[in-house]
């Protein structure tokens, strides 16, 4: 017994197949490289082809709005700069702003480095002295002779930002 064939059937699909291939390579090829023919500029193949971005025109760029506070020193006993402590006395330094009522942020957040050779600790503040504008309450003990450091420094907190001023004391010896 013979086996069955294929039928001419099979094969006419298979050729329509590979005819639709070769179409459709042809058709993608035209429509890449007829504009290049026609000197056109091309999104997808240029390099130098202008990108749009998209705009939302109902959106407003929100800036922020920075607060600027300037802190200025106090000693008790008062200090100027022609003037010096001894060795061993205790100061005490208040930092504080004019115009700045706020129980934020912390007192801590305040807090200079401190330099070799002093003893730097911090008072409590109450919410009447916080009302005043002050910032930070800290008792110095300096050590030795020499000149107390604390440089000025500009903080950030939020939306406000803090500038400090430099703050140099002159200490005697004993």
């Amino acid at each position: 017994m013979e086996e069955p064939r294929m039928g001419a059937g099979r094969n006419f699909y298979r050729i329509g197949l590979l005819n639709m291939k070769k179409l459709l390579l042809i058709f993608m090829l035209f429509i890449f490289f007829v504009p290049f023919l026609f000197g056109q500029n091309y999104p997808l193949l240029s390099p130098d082809f202008p990108i749009e971005e998209e705009r939302n025109e109902g959106y407003e760029e929100q800036r922020i709005k920075i607060n600027t506070i300037i802190m200025y020193w106090e000693t008790n006993p008062a200090v100027s700069a022609r003037q010096a402590i001894t060795a061993g006395e205790r100061i005490t330094l208040t930092l504080r702003a004019n115009n700045w009522y706020s129980q934020q942020p912390l007192p801590a957040f305040f807090m200079p480095p401190v330099p070799q050779g002093i003893i730097l600790f911090p008072s409590a503040l109450s919410a009447e002295e916080r009302a005043k504008g002050i910032a930070v309450i800290f008792k110095i003990i300096p050590l030795a002779a020499g000149d107390i450091v604390l440089p000025a420094r500009t903080l950030l907190y939020e939306n406000t930002q803090f500038q400090i001023p430099a703050l140099n004391i002159r200490v005697n010896s004993k």
